[in-house]
């Protein structure tokens, strides 16, 4: 079976490697004899990394050809269908699709979190080549309404959970060296994954006001490492000398996803920070830059609050409402794996039934 994955892969965001790595180890456990490609923006480092065939996303030949020799094209996961920054992506994304149907490879939708679409014309694009998908999967049931509300009727998304709720941290040996390299003690630091966002410089006050008063060392987290250590570096140059340290490198995810579990607390930006932390039960909170936030928090019971509040002063009353969602994060932890797993069932179905035809 000739598996091809495709999304935001290749760029060193570390979410969607995370949501890469968790794809490629559930389809490896699942699929017999399954055969995967992915379709990258750095083709060889992700051949090495994960041992797969890896095509640039960039060639149209390339895409057209991996695409057409495919028996499945495993769209998604994470948020590759919006309109919030540019209409390309959601454009790039539709013409894989359209792709596929020209050439009848099928093809699935795979725990995606639609939206933002403002545009009516992607809208009703993103329906009319979703319709013909043999599956849909949602990482959240606002994304499904949103499908619902737009037209989309057969098939019906089915809401599951970020694949990445299902990923192991790196050996606890390997987290060891890296907190020793930053000079961390496990459990004794709070982790802080920011993103650059328009608007958020009173947010940043804040959270450089709160950080200044605690007595643990600070994790400065960059996810897309070029995209996010200069707003660390900038809160660690406000701080105390030595109270802040940001990584001199990127992590892979499952090394992140490990510094994570060892973190005391984690307050977060990033959405796939607060995944990792529901996954490993590391107390967390969000800050909301974005309803994919929001979404994931209230699904999770993560505390979390609107960049315009936290930046009233409010960062100790987010971390005492986290605190206090410890036990209805843990009881939800579990759902969430589930439905996650969920996801690797019905793609392990559809493969058998792909190979019987």
């Amino acid at each position: 079976m000739r598996l091809l994955l495709s999304g935001y892969y290749g760029f060193g965001n570390t979410g969607d490697e995370a949501i890469l790595d968790a794809l490629i180890s559930g389809l490896r456990a699942r699929v017999p004899d399954v055969e995967l490609h992915v379709l990258s923006a750095s083709p060889a480092a992700t051949a090495a990394e994960h041992d797969v065939e890896a095509a640039n996303r960039w060639s149209l030949w390339e895409q057209f050809c991996e695409i057409r020799a495919a028996d499945l094209l495993i769209q998604g996961g994470g948020g590759i269908f919006q309109d919030t920054s540019s209409k390309l992506s959601a454009m790039y994304y539709l013409n894989q699709l359209i792709i596929a149907r020209m050439v009848r490879t099928q093809f699935m939708i795979c725990a995606q979190g639609v939206g933002p679409l403002r545009s009516s014309y992607l809208r009703g694009n993103v329906v009319r080549n979703f319709s013909r998908a043999c599956l849909v999967t949602v990482r959240d049931a606002a994304a499904a309404e949103d499908l619902q509300s737009w037209g989309l009727r057969d098939p019906e998304p089915i809401v599951t959970a970020d694949p990445v709720m299902l990923l192991e941290p790196a050996a606890p040996e390997t987290v060891e060296e890296i907190l020793a390299s930053l000079e961390l003690a496990r459990g004794n630091y709070v982790a802080v994954a920011l993103r650059t966002w328009a608007g958020a410089e009173g947010a940043y006050e804040a959270i450089v006001e709160w950080l200044s008063g605690l007595d643990r060392p600070v994790l400065l987290l960059p996810f897309q490492y070029e995209g996010d250590v200069e707003i660390a570096r900038e809160i660690q140059s406000r701080l105390e000398p030595g109270a802040a340290r940001v990584p001199p490198r990127q992590y892979r995810p499952r090394e992140v996803m490990g510094i994570i579990k060892a973190a005391d607390e984690v307050l977060a930006m990033r959405l796939h920070a607060l995944i990792m932390a529901c996954a490993v039960g590391t107390t967390a909170a969000g800050l909301s830059y974005d309803p994919k936030v929001n979404a994931f928090c209230h699904r999770s019971g993560q505390a979390v609050m609107d960049l315009r509040l936290f930046e009233q002063g409010a960062a100790e009353d987010l971390m005492a409402a986290a605190r206090n969602a410890r036990e209805r994060v843990a009881e939800r932890r579990q759902e969430l794996m589930e439905q996650a797993s969920k996801t690797f069932d019905l793609v392990a179905g559809l493969c058998a039934g792909i190979a019987e035809e």
